[in-house]
Parts: C-alpha cells; sequence; structure tokens
C-alpha cells in the first residue's frame, strides 16, 4: 500500500516538473516569435514604430446597455 502512495506521489511530483518545464519553454518560443513579428525589437526604432500604431478594436466585444427594472 505505501509503495502505491509513493508511486502516485512521485508521478505527480513528476508531471508537475513535466508541466513547468514545457510551460517555460512555451513561453519562450512564443516571446521569440512575438520579437519576429515586431521586427526583432532592437533597438529605439522598434519601440517609437510601436508608439505610432493605434490599438485594434478587432478583440472587443460589443457593448450592451440594459436596465433594470421591477415587475411590481
Amino acid at each position: 500500500m505505501a509503495i502505491g502512495v509513493f508511486r502516485t506521489l512521485a508521478a505527480i511530483v513528476l508531471a508537475w516538473y513535466v508541466f513547468r518545464y514545457l510551460n517555460k519553454w512555451a513561453a519562450r518560443q512564443d516571446q521569440r516569435q512575438g520579437q519576429q513579428r515586431d521586427g526583432g525589437g532592437r533597438g529605439p526604432a522598434s519601440s517609437s514604430s510601436a508608439k505610432g500604431r493605434k490599438p485594434s478594436d478587432t478583440d472587443l466585444g460589443e457593448y450592451v446597455d440594459y436596465e433594470e427594472f421591477d415587475e411590481d
């Protein structure tokens, strides 16, 4: 019985460390791809061009106006 509990705990700990490693690796890959899309992210030229861009409204949802009323 104790061996089964130990194996389960070891599997959970191993899975946790694998998940953390993969998460860090994916974040690095995402950061690299983001720098490539932005033109490398080197020097003041890339930061000044980013300031001139307008924010995109494509990821915003719709605004819904509502009123509360009593049904009395």
